[in-house]
């Protein structure tokens, strides 16, 4: 079973160099979903400045220039 989304897309802007929380939306099912996060079509992975948490929040602690 799988209800709706809780919360839509939210745009978020950082500068260069500061860091970013960005939250899984809400989804109420069972069993629990699975959230993987992907950049330009390619799964993000942890790495010396990006996290995941285990309630799926994307930690990134530095900004880079595209």
């Amino acid at each position: 079973y799988m209800g709706g989304f809780v919360e839509g897309e939210r745009s978020q802007t950082v500068s260069q160099g500061e860091g970013a929380l960005l939250q899984a939306p809400r989804i109420h099912s069972f069993p629990k979903p699975q959230i993987t996060w992907f950049r330009d079509g390619r799964k993000i992975q942890s790495s010396s400045r990006i996290a995941i948490t285990l309630d799926n929040t994307l930690v990134i602690l530095s900004t880079v220039a595209p």
